[in-house]
């Protein structure tokens, strides 16, 4: 299996130092925000014979987390997995503007699964008691099985003017192409499961969840999100 992974800017975020914080307070202009993420994601040649039976378990974690949180989890070579946040806020403490502000947010996508040949093999994923109560990003990946590719973006911008011009937009190509999935015997059975329980709950803020069992799936979470005036986002 060959995979490549290309993001930018990665996981992180941009805001304005205090200098700049003073600036737009004599002068009253507003904050103009500009976040984007790009991400692409190709994997291509997987091949198991046989394949093993794989099994990923989250049970009573990542709860109460809080700022920018993400986590991946495959069988070993199983999943090309990424989450990439881009976000441009104002300086803590900023004051609101009277004058209108700009906020412009944009996030893509590509993911490509290509000439993978596979053995059918059971697979189950879960995930128990996991993911509640944590914010403001909360960004997890699941694979069990072989050939996966799951991807979370968010691009956010936000702006501290009073009225003014906003643009968003989010992007997502998946292609899977040349592809074969075969079974060793036509009488042994071959189970896939995904579960999710008492999880995901008591959230605030963007949560982004894959989860995959069985072969060459292709996922994603694309946000995209602008915002002028009105509640600021805290990290």
């Amino acid at each position: 299996m060959t995979s490549h992974l290309n993001g930018r800017p990665g996981k992180g975020r941009h805001r304005a130092g205090a200098l700049a914080a003073a600036l737009l307070a004599l002068s009253g202009a507003a904050h103009a925000a500009t976040a984007t993420t790009s991400i692409s994601q190709v994997t291509t040649g997987t091949a198991c014979a046989p394949c093993q039976a794989a099994s990923q378990a989250l049970a009573d974690a990542v709860n109460g987390a809080a700022g920018v949180t993400s986590l991946d989890q495959a069988a070993l070579g199983a999943a090309t997995q990424s989450s990439v946040t881009h976000m441009d806020l104002p300086a803590a403490g900023a004051p609101a503007s009277d004058a209108p502000g700009t906020a412009s947010a944009s996030a893509s996508a590509s993911q490509v699964n290509e000439n993978a040949t596979v053995q059918a093999a059971s697979a189950s994923a879960s995930i128990a008691d996991s993911g509640n109560k944590d914010g403001p990003v909360l960004m997890l990946n699941q694979a069990a099985g072989v050939g996966a590719n799951q991807l979370n973006a968010l691009a956010l911008a936000y702006s501290t003017g009073s009225g003014g011009n906003v643009m968003a937009d989010a992007e997502l190509s998946q292609v899977s192409r040349n592809n074969a999935v075969y079974y060793a015997s036509a009488t042994a059975p071959v189970v896939t499961t995904a579960t999710i329980a008492n999880s995901l709950n008591g959230n605030t803020g963007f949560v982004a969840v894959n989860q995959a069992s069985g072969a060459n799936n292709n996922q994603a979470n694309v946000i995209s999100v602008a915002q002028v005036g009105g509640t600021a986002f805290h990290f």
